[in-house]
């Protein structure tokens, strides 16, 4: 091996010429450099999730095949007939007589419209409207 300070004389005409070099100047700037490693930086990670995606895809599809091979045999869906009690409401005249009324009611205003609605004698519905706060007004 060479001392540090010895070079050989072939070498010479070669370690003068690197010697003599200038770096090129940049043609790039700061922000540009720093946005090629920002951008190359969400590539990765991009493709680390791309990947993820693909195993779990993978997964999914290998667990959907293994149960449906696991079947076999196909199942036939069996219905079983149940009986429902039936319950019987009891209604009592009264009740009875009420819904014959609304009945008669509905039937009478389908043929002649609000017509055939009784007609009420007396009264304001029990309710008088109130006049709006300061009517009439005064100029």
């Amino acid at each position: 091996m060479q001392e540090p300070g010895m070079i050989d004389p072939r070498d010479r005409e070669l370690v003068n010429v690197l010697q003599q070099l200038q770096p090129a100047p940049m043609r790039t700037s700061r922000e540009q450099i720093w946005y090629r490693a920002g951008l190359e930086a969400g590539r990765r990670r991009v493709k680390v999730w791309r990947g993820v995606a693909a195993v779990m895809m993978l997964a999914a599809g290998a667990a959907m095949w293994a149960r449906l091979g696991a079947r076999g045999t196909a199942e036939r869906p069996v219905l079983v007939r149940q009986e429902v009690p039936v319950v019987v409401g009891v209604e009592s005249e009264e009740e009875r007589a009420s819904a014959a009324a609304y009945y008669r009611l509905r039937d009478t205003v389908a043929q002649d419209g609000l017509a055939g609605l009784p007609r009420v004698e007396g009264g304001n519905g029990g309710a008088a409207p109130s006049a709006p706060r300061g009517w009439p007004m005064e100029f």
